[in-house]
């Protein structure tokens, strides 16, 4: 359970990586409205829309433009342990065996590297 928490956490840190803004178009009808919408990929979308793509990027159309950004495996740099790699799963992260990505990364699994979580002597923890 603490080995699927650390990863966990790890994650969590990282669960939102790059963006990017682009301005609205807006456009004046024949009876003077302005149309304001964001395009994405060919598409209109109106302000207030908020959708996910296959890319895994989580994009939101307001009247001030269109922000994406990427979110699971898309969400940013990732560094894979030793023996492992970090493969798209359905925009999941998942960690697999370097040498056969059909398989779990079994050198994660056997939890973080000793001592990592001891503190040197002398700092602050020792009076606890």
């Amino acid at each position: 359970m603490f080995k699927q928490g650390l990863l966990f956490l790890g994650l969590v840190v990282s669960t939102q990586g790059f963006g990017y803004l682009d301005m609205p178009t807006v456009v004046t009808n024949k009876y003077g409205t302005d149309q304001v919408y964001c395009e994405y990929q060919n598409m209109k979308m109106l302000p207030d829309s908020i959708w996910r793509t296959t890319e895994c990027e989580e994009c939101e159309c307001t009247k001030s433009g269109m922000f994406c950004e990427g979110f699971g495996f898309n969400a940013g740099l990732l560094e894979a342990p030793e023996g492992c790699d970090i493969v798209n799963d359905a925009c999941n992260i998942r960690l697999v065996d370097a040498q056969d990505d059909t398989k779990d990364c079994e050198s994660f699994k056997q939890g973080p590297p000793p001592h990592l979580f001891e503190q040197p002597s002398g700092t602050a923890f020792d009076a606890y």
